[in-house]
């Protein structure tokens, strides 16, 4: 019972750092101008959410957050509310973690889809409310790096799941 414990913990630091090279990594598709790139680093927390299980794909999308502002240098500062940090980063990556609650469609993997869509409209949201662009700016705008994101997903997820040894425990 110790060593799964042990193990899980390993894997979700395993997962989290992976995240961090793989959202590094998507610097070189370039990004937005106000922020917002190809969510490589999406592959990793969905990833650890069906191989470890949704509780422990929640809690890899929500140490991505605090890892991402070690990486990126940006800081969160008093100016930005609550609720925009809140739908920008705590619920995009947290539910991540939810994508195995989901069930499959044929061979796609369906909470990949709906984790993705719920991001997209997570994001829309604050752009449209948080930085006063109009609803159909922030659609086109986080569209432009979310949709790119929802297809990379939606076919690599199947492929990585395929190759990914089965746990024991």
């Amino acid at each position: 019972m110790k060593r799964d414990r042990v193990v899980s913990l390993v894997y979700v630091a395993l997962y989290a750092a992976l995240f961090i090279v793989l959202d590094y990594a998507a610097r070189f598709f370039g990004s937005m101008p106000n922020g917002g790139s190809l969510g490589l680093g999406s592959l990793a927390i969905l990833t650890a959410a069906y191989h470890l299980g949704w509780k422990n794909g929640v809690v890899v999308g929500l140490l991505s957050i605090p890892l991402q502002y070690l990486v990126s240098g940006f800081w969160f500062t008093p100016t930005w509310p609550l609720v925009g940090f809140l739908l920008d980063y705590v619920v995009p990556f947290g539910v991540y973690g939810l994508a195995p609650l989901f069930p499959d469609w044929k061979h796609i993997k369906t909470g990949v889809v709906i984790t993705n869509l719920i991001r997209l409209g997570s994001h829309i949201v604050v752009g449209a409310l948080l930085w006063n662009v109009t609803w159909w700016g922030s659609v086109t705008y986080n569209a432009g790096y979310m949709i790119p994101t929802l297809v990379v997903g939606t076919v690599l997820m199947p492929l990585i799941l395929s190759r990914l040894p089965k746990r024991s425990s």
